[in-house]
């Protein structure tokens, strides 16, 4: 068909596909744990926790357990991958927002 569109298919890890399959029962995740983060984009799990201990990259902490929040990491892509003075004001050092607040 002449008004058909052809997108071409990029592989996904394997890790990330069954973090997918994980979820298909909710209707969005929000948060990932490390594992889920680090197979999003493209890294290992350690490089993610090297990231996120220097303060690179945007974490939410539940008690114990550090977990990513999506629209976080959306937006620190966007912005082109900022230090935590961009992303965090001082004040907010327990959660990780994005942008002016």
């Amino acid at each position: 068909m002449p008004n058909e569109v052809h997108r071409q298919s990029i592989p996904m890890p394997a890790s990330y596909k069954g973090a997918i399959d994980q979820s298909k029962n909710h209707t969005q995740q929000l948060l990932v744990d490390s594992k889920t983060a680090a197979a999003m984009l493209s890294i290992s799990e350690r490089t993610l926790w090297s990231l996120k201990d220097k303060g690179i990259i945007p974490s939410r902490k539940i008690n114990s357990l550090v977990r990513f929040y999506i629209p976080d990491l959306h937006a620190w892509i966007d912005a082109g991958c900022p230090r935590r003075n961009y992303w965090q004001q001082p004040s907010q050092r327990t959660g990780g927002s994005i942008g002016p607040h």
